[in-house]
């Protein structure tokens, strides 16, 4: 039985405390709540104050602050007024993390962070740590879900803004989706940054690997490409494996075409193709024959429409009557400058090392956070536990006071 009751019939309070400088009201409890609040239409505990935190929770085994719901909005709603000002902020002295979500479900997503203006997420480290770190597990689970505005990861010094792990063969650490707009961006800030960076061992099968195909092709770029290594391509073998073609280079730009010719009393017309023609520069360019006769052959005439072969006379002086060639056209391309020859400055290297260490690790965590994510997934448990005993006990704890309530305010009103 309760050692104090009070009970308000009117819109005036069933219990006020007032302090100066002390606290207001004080709840203490061995074995139960401090102080429990219970409403049928509004908050059941609400804390206001002016120059400081209108509601504050210090645990120093369990939760600071934890919130429970069957349905409504979420168990823990931030909320702010103004646009410089956020709605939930979670910092951390020590190497743990700031902010943590977990979600066990088959689907489920750990965080979702949505925005009409600005970011969704704002995360900020220094001195090598990680802005945000998401992970999804099981069936197609999402670490992070982000939508208008997404995420704003701030890395300073050497941090990483945004670290996002894989684990197993059909792991995904990153999945970007659009249906119309861009799936991801990057670029670069100024001249010195870069717009991404790839980094893979040579023992791995790829280092960026694209299956989808649109209709600019499965990579599309719109300026010009530029590598250090080799460009190939891997085509299928009949032993069941793919070998390395590589690509032809030139110290100019130019487009080749090839066909055959027939030639007829020793002359033969070749007309250009329109469609390639009108790629290159068709006033100047270069004709290669090979005879699949016993045959010479030479070039008498080249313009913007074709070119002329013809053959030589024999020993007798007599020109053949039939002959086979082909030919290979090279003209340069028309729609850029391409100097021969030209010279490159190949971006400076970042002094960290090609492949960093702390990215050859699936998991760059300390023990301790470690062992905290797996604290956290025991706690889960035990969470879902204690929801299910409070939803059993809730009308115990609730119930009678509030039938007490009743009562007392029926006997009133009599």
């Amino acid at each position: 039985m309760a050692t104090f009751k009070n009970t308000a019939t009117g819109g005036e309070n069933a219990i006020e405390g007032v302090a100066s400088t002390g606290r207001g009201i004080v709840g203490f409890s061995n074995g139960n709540y401090g102080v429990s609040g219970d409403s049928q239409s509004f908050a059941g505990v609400r804390g206001t104050s002016n120059f400081s935190r209108g509601v504050e929770g210090w645990s120093t085994h369990s939760e600071g602050v934890f919130g429970i719901t069957k349905g409504g909005v979420a168990a823990v709603w931030g909320l702010s007024g103004s646009r410089d000002v956020p709605g939930v902020v979670g910092t951390s002295s020590s190497r743990a993390p700031g902010v943590v979500g977990t979600n066990s479900a088959e689907q489920g997503v750990a965080i979702v962070a949505f925005s009409e203006l600005g970011p969704g997420l704002t995360a900020e480290s220094g001195g090598g740590g990680f802005g945000v770190v998401a992970r999804g597990r099981g069936g197609g689970g999402a670490g992070l879900d982000f939508r208008k505005g997404g995420v704003e990861a701030t890395a300073l010094e050497s941090g990483i803004g945004v670290k996002a792990m894989s684990f197993g063969e059909r792991g995904i650490g990153v999945a970007a989706i659009s249906d119309t707009g861009v799936a991801l961006l990057a670029a670069p800030r100024s001249s010195d940054g870069r717009a991404a960076e790839f980094y893979g061992p040579v023992d791995v099968r790829g280092v960026l690997t694209v299956f989808d195909k649109s209709d600019f092709g499965n990579v599309f770029i719109a300026h010009e490409l530029t590598v250090t290594g080799i460009k190939s391509a891997a085509v299928p073998h009949p032993d069941g494996m793919h070998r390395r073609l590589y690509c032809m280079e030139s110290p100019e730009c130019w487009f080749e075409d090839f066909g055959e010719a027939s030639l007829k009393k020793g002359v033969a017309i070749v007309k250009l193709d329109r469609e390639f023609a009108a790629l290159v520069k068709a006033g100047r360019y270069h004709v290669f024959l090979s005879s699949y006769d016993s045959v010479q052959l030479y070039v008498s005439k080249r313009s913007r429409e074709g070119f002329e072969i013809r053959a030589l006379p024999n020993a007798t002086g007599k020109l053949p009557q039939r002959a086979r060639c082909a030919y290979r056209l090279v003209a340069r391309r028309k729609d850029v400058k391409a100097p021969r020859l030209a010279k490159v400055k190949i971006p400076a290297r970042r002094k960290r090392p090609p492949f960093p260490k702390f990215l050859k690790s699936p998991v760059h965590l300390s023990k301790r956070t470690h062992d905290q994510f797996a604290a956290l997934r025991k706690a889960e448990r035990k969470q879902l536990r204690e929801f299910k005993r409070f939803t059993a006990t809730a009308g115990d704890i609730f119930g009678a006071p509030a039938k007490a309530a009743r009562r007392l305010a029926s006997s009133a009103s009599r």
